[in-house]
């Protein structure tokens, strides 16, 4: 029978119904915490969206029996974006239907007006196409909501290609992450500590290499302090401290690192510790060690490190070299 295929303006309330139970079901029963966990949401909702409605023809009266229809998604400017290909639909006697766009591009539900058209085979897409309008649930993340994946790519991306900000975290409002930092110190900034006497410890910087040379024209035991700026609150987060990696090499196996402290300045002017490598450290190749607190430290002012050094010898044909080193940070 030939005639005019029509949605019912109904349609649109039905399927808004539709995703929203869709979304609860998904959910499930509530995790710890009140919170919508990632892993279960992958395992219970596919890439779908179920549409309910009723199909007359152009007098109103409803149409049963199987059907070839297809839906399409257009943008506010009526471009269309996507299209599911013809599939099988069937009305009962009254015109209702129940199905599933398969729809396995969900990148393309971006936030931007979209519109849906349906076309069942033989005539035209109706029109006008139907806005799809948010889910009132989908206006925002719940709060305490987790997204979380094991794909190798981003799980979350947030993009403004205008002048604002792609993130705002306003108020008290923190961005606070656990993946840890590392923060890059340069050996070139050492300086002696000031119990050195005179001119006793040497401290000569390798212009190619980049690396610090350290020897003694006396003293055996000496002291010598790197300091390390680093953020204490990196985007309202206070930030710890997990580790401090050095590496170093001797020109003599006898000469030695015998202790690295690294330390903060507090408030008071003194040194709080945040951690302490004590084995003696010696090695005519380049090494490496990591100084770990046992727990990480938080960081309430300027960092510095001080290394403890021992030689056994004097003179600028031996010394303790110092090289790479970083602070592994966290929050």
């Amino acid at each position: 029978m030939k005639g005019k295929w029509t949605l019912l303006g109904s349609i649109l309330a039905v399927l808004l119904l539709a995703l929203a139970a869709g979304l609860t079901q998904a959910q499930g029963p509530e995790p710890p915490e009140n919170a919508v966990t990632g892993e279960s949401l992958a395992a219970s909702v596919p890439f779908g969206i179920p549409i309910q409605g009723r199909l007359t023809d152009a007098s109103g009266n409803p149409i049963s029996g199987g059907r070839v229809v297809t839906f399409t998604l257009y943008d506010s400017l009526d471009n269309q974006i996507w299209s599911s290909g013809p599939q099988a639909v069937t009305m009962d006697n009254n015109g209702l239907f129940s199905t599933v766009i398969a729809f396995a591009e969900p990148s393309l539900i971006d936030g931007r007006e979209l519109r849906l058209g349906i076309q069942v085979a033989g005539d035209s897409v109706m029109s006008p196409h139907q806005i799809i309008y948010a889910v009132p649930y989908a206006w925002s993340l719940r709060p305490g909501a987790i997204i979380s994946d094991t794909q190798n790519s981003a799980v979350l991306n947030v993009y403004n290609f205008g002048a604002g900000p792609a993130l705002y975290a306003g108020g008290n409002g923190r961005i606070r992450s656990t993946a840890a930092t590392d923060w890059v110190v340069s050996p070139l900034k050492m300086v002696q500590e000031d119990s050195v006497n005179g001119n006793d410890l040497n401290i000569v910087p390798s212009t190619q290499h980049g690396y610090v040379k350290l020897y003694t024209d006396g003293q055996d035991n000496c002291q010598a302090i790197l300091p390390g700026d680093v953020p204490a609150l990196l985007f309202g987060t206070r930030v710890k401290l997990s580790s401090f990696y050095f590496c170093y090499r001797m020109d003599n196996i006898d000469d030695k690192i015998t202790q690295v402290d690294v330390d903060y300045v507090g408030t008071d002017g003194s040194a709080h510790n945040l951690c302490s490598y004590t084995p003696d450290v010696s090695s005519t190749t380049w090494a490496c060690q990591t100084c770990t607190p046992a727990y990480a430290a938080d960081i309430y002012g300027p960092v510095f490190v001080r290394f403890s050094l021992h030689f056994a010898g004097d003179g600028s044909n031996r010394g303790i070299r110092l090289g790479q080193m970083y602070l592994h940070l966290t929050e």
